[in-house]
Formats: structure tokens, sequence, C-alpha cells
């Protein structure tokens, strides 16, 4: 719950810095766009993302270690959070957070990479912060996490 918090707060801090944030978001974002807005930043980066039964689509960078974390494990990683603009609302280097205290993405995700691995996930707002979103994220604005899993 701590970490759940400081990464609230952090995102917070991050997207609340000045007026101009606000327009870091894209504007105009509805759930039935949703699924549309990712297939196009999909096509738009020539991407080729994993979809698992969840919806959250994933590309492994690099699989890492073959142990891989559970959800009752702390997790040590690097991230960055971007918009589709590729707009930052958050970034970290070597934090720890209990995995079950992360957003549903998250705990789906980072199992799939054992240590010094490394992903991309697009995240829709269902397996994010859905009607839940902190202060200073855009509400039903797909998010975008490069993640690497330092330890666990």
């Amino acid at each position: 719950m701590k970490y759940t918090y400081i990464l609230l707060l952090s995102l917070c801090f991050i997207a609340c810095g000045d007026d101009d944030t606000e327009g870091c978001a894209p504007k105009n974002v509805t759930s039935l766009a949703v699924e549309t807005l990712i297939d196009n930043y999909i096509t738009d980066n020539n991407l080729n993302p994993e979809l698992n039964s969840e919806g959250l689509y994933y590309i492994i960078n690099t699989p890492g270690g073959a142990e891989r974390p559970s959800l009752s494990d702390t997790v040590t990683v690097n991230y960055r959070g971007y918009y589709r603009n590729d707009c930052e609302f958050d970034a970290n280097d070597g934090i720890s957070f209990g995995l079950t205290n992360l957003i549903e993405a998250w705990q789906i995700g980072i199992p799939l990479l054992g240590r010094g691995g490394s992903m991309q996930m697009i995240v829709p707002p269902s397996l994010g912060y859905g009607n839940n979103t902190p202060p200073g994220l855009k509400a039903g604005e797909p998010l975008i996490f490069d993640i690497e899993l330092l330890d666990f």
C-alpha cells in the first residue's frame, strides 16, 4: 500500500507540475475510441505486440532470466510512462514496488519477464487506473509503459 501511494503521489507531482502538462495528454478520449486509439498507435509506430486474453498489448524486448516474479514478490524496475503522443507523465529508475499494489497491467505483464528483462506495454484504461485515474492523468487515455525488471 505504501508503494502504491508513493507511485500515485509521484504521478501527481510529475503530471501536475505546471499548467502546460494538462495539454500533454491527448484530448477527447471516449471508452468507445480506446481500441481505435490503440490500433492507430500500433500501426503508426510499426509495432507487433502480443495481445493477452485480458486485453493487454505487450512487446517483450528482452525476456530476461528463466525465473519469473510472482504476484507476492516485490519488484525493482526502471520504467517510463507516457501517452500515445510520447509525452511522459512518469519515470523512475531502480524503484521497488509490491507487485500486488500495482495496476492490473503491471500485475499481468511483469511476471512475463525474468531478471534483466524489458518490455513495452500498451495499457487500456480498464487495465490501468479505470475510473480511479490519479490527478494529472487523462481519464480514459491508453497509457504506454517501458519497463525493465531489475530484480525481485
